[in-house]
């Protein structure tokens, strides 16, 4: 019969609630051994996650081209990225990262295993990153619209008059064209000349 770490950590509180002496042994009976497995294993860690795409351990270039891809570019959204790299002890590890768009966010994992072994991954971290759309206006006074999903965009859109779209921090500097100033009519510049 084997307990889950849940139901045995309930079992001890309950024990030490009840100042019975026995927590005590079966702490060391139970917990103990089995938090030695658990260090052991990449799968039991606590899961990390990743809300920055440069953090995703893929090339510059990869993460500046995603950042810069339009709304209706990004629902595709469908990224692989591989690297073999060595341990200190020569151990060939693969990392492997996957991107997709979902439901207004990039997720994904990162996933490091030995290249011999990669059914047991060595480490593994979730991806999660918001993405938030920042419109860009028609005149340079206009002011700025932010949506935080796909489906905000186009009301906004036609309430404001946006340009299009980019992603919040794909460092895009945005030229407004000068206005040019308005050219005197031919009746004006005749009235002008006779005086």
């Amino acid at each position: 019969m084997t307990l889950t770490s849940t139901c045995l950590k309930k079992f001890i509180v309950y024990l030490l609630k009840q100042r019975k002496l026995i927590a005590f042994a079966v702490c060391l009976i139970f917990v103990l051994p089995a938090n030695a497995k658990v260090s052991d294993s990449a799968i039991n860690k606590k899961a990390v996650v990743i809300t920055d795409l440069d953090k995703c351990r893929i090339p510059a270039s990869m993460a500046m081209r995603i950042k810069h891809l339009t709304p209706k570019e990004i629902k595709d959204l469908n990224e692989e990225y591989q690297r073999t790299d060595l341990t200190e002890d020569g151990k060939e590890i693969v990392t492997i990262v996957k991107l997709r768009f979902i439901d207004d966010h990039i997720t994904g994992y990162i996933k490091e295993s030995l290249i011999n072994n990669s059914d047991q991954p060595q480490d593994i971290s979730y991806i999660d990153i918001p993405i938030e759309w920042m419109c860009i206006p028609p005149k340079q006074d206009h002011p700025f619209h932010f949506a935080t999903s796909l489906s905000e965009l186009d009301s906004i859109k036609q309430e404001n008059g946006c340009l299009d779209w980019v992603q919040r921090d794909n460092q895009v500097i945005i030229n407004f064209a000068k206005e040019q100033p308005k050219k005197k009519s031919k009746s004006a510049r005749n009235v002008a000349k006779l005086n």
